[in-house]
């Protein structure tokens, strides 16, 4: 048999073997298990314009192999067991919590997430006299969607700080270069934000 033949034949071979895993995978694999977690009849994202948020209401139970998990959203797709005021009760300090899965606490069940725990502590360190931090992240996020989360929830909650999980998505915030060019553009510079550029220089 010649080369070229070897090579066809070859080809073929692999075309069919290919063809037939796919159909293998098709018959034993479910289709919703192939796809996105924002495709997902019963996932917990969705896409709101070209970001994903959390899925309002309640979901139902999740599993990471054995571990089970239980996470409840409200509806303005904070991780919150229930709607949050605009401003504090009287004696009440809060904190927004802005980042990915890491703050929003995938596998995680409620009340357990970084966010709770800080909560937690600060409590127990005296803070104030009550503590909310407010669960603002996002599975998925990277550093300019924890931006345009801030722009849209920072005017929203009388909050007296915010605290930002650092974005491990990094893939996703190159793909994001240039509206994040476009949004930096079109903000004013500051006074200050010009004399650090020139010192930079």
């Amino acid at each position: 048999m010649s080369p070229t033949r070897k090579l066809l034949f070859g080809l073929v071979v692999a075309a069919a073997l290919f063809a037939f895993l796919e159909g293998l995978l098709r018959v034993l694999v479910p289709k919703q298990r192939l796809l996105y977690t924002w495709e997902q009849d019963n996932g917990p994202l969705a896409m709101a314009g070209p970001r994903l948020i959390p899925k309002p209401g309640h979901w139902n139970t999740r599993r990471d192999g054995p571990y089970r998990w239980e996470t409840t959203v409200n509806d303005d797709t904070l991780r919150e067991d229930g709607p949050v005021a605009a401003h504090p009760q009287p004696g009440e300090k809060r904190i927004l919590a802005l980042g990915d899965s890491w703050i929003f606490g995938i596998s995680v069940t409620q009340g357990r997430t970084i966010p709770d725990q800080m909560e937690d502590q600060l409590k127990r360190a005296g803070w104030a006299e009550k503590v909310d931090v407010i669960n603002a992240g996002v599975p998925s996020f990277a550093a300019f969607d924890v931006l345009w989360r801030w722009n849209e929830l920072g005017g929203r909650y009388q909050v007296d700080g915010v605290l930002i999980g650092e974005p491990h998505n990094a893939r996703r915030g190159r793909a994001l270069t240039g509206e994040r060019a476009a949004w930096y553009q079109a903000l004013p510079v500051s006074k200050p934000a010009a004399i650090a550029r020139r010192h930079r220089c």
